[in-house]
């Protein structure tokens, strides 16, 4: 049982890391056209109008940090324990065939494997975990931008 639950949980891991990767690429993409945008389109804000700048100056601010944010979701993380598995691939790959072949003989029992699972689950909720949270902030940061950037507008065609 114990086993069954751990590998649903790496399947769900993995899966909402997936996710969060799309997520902060779709984000990524919003914010670098709305930055296009804010670029053609913004050169017309009278000399006169200081407020208006100062808010577009603080919605790029906050664009640019939601932009970073999805960057940082979307940057692989490595493990940072040096902790050997069966199923964690740099283990793998740093590993010859035949150490390979040593290490799996050494996981001799449910026990053993139960614990390489146990790891494995565990180092997966840690990196859902951070790139849950730099997903969470990229989002506020460019609703904050977006919502900035509605402001701006809403004062032009009160103004006009």
């Amino acid at each position: 049982m114990k086993k069954e639950v751990l590998e649903i949980n790496m399947e769900r891991f993995d899966s909402y890391i997936e996710k969060l990767d799309v997520k902060a690429s779709f984000i990524l993409a919003i914010a670098s056209a709305i930055l296009a945008a804010i670029l053609i389109e913004y050169k017309s804000i009278s000399n006169d109008n200081c407020f208006l700048k100062v808010l577009l100056v603080i919605s790029i601010i906050f664009i640019v940090i939601s932009t970073i944010f999805s960057i940082l979701v979307i940057i692989p993380r490595k493990s940072i324990s040096n902790f050997k598995s069966c199923l964690y691939y740099k283990s793998v790959a740093e590993m010859s065939k035949d150490e390979y072949k040593v290490f799996l003989n050494t996981i001799n029992n449910q026990e053993s494997f139960e614990k390489e699972l146990i790891n494995e689950t565990k180092e997966l909720a840690n990196i859902c975990n951070q790139k849950m949270i730099k997903c969470e902030k990229s989002s506020f940061f460019l609703v904050l931008g977006l919502g900035i950037i509605l402001l701006i507008e809403l004062i032009n065609i009160i103004k006009f």
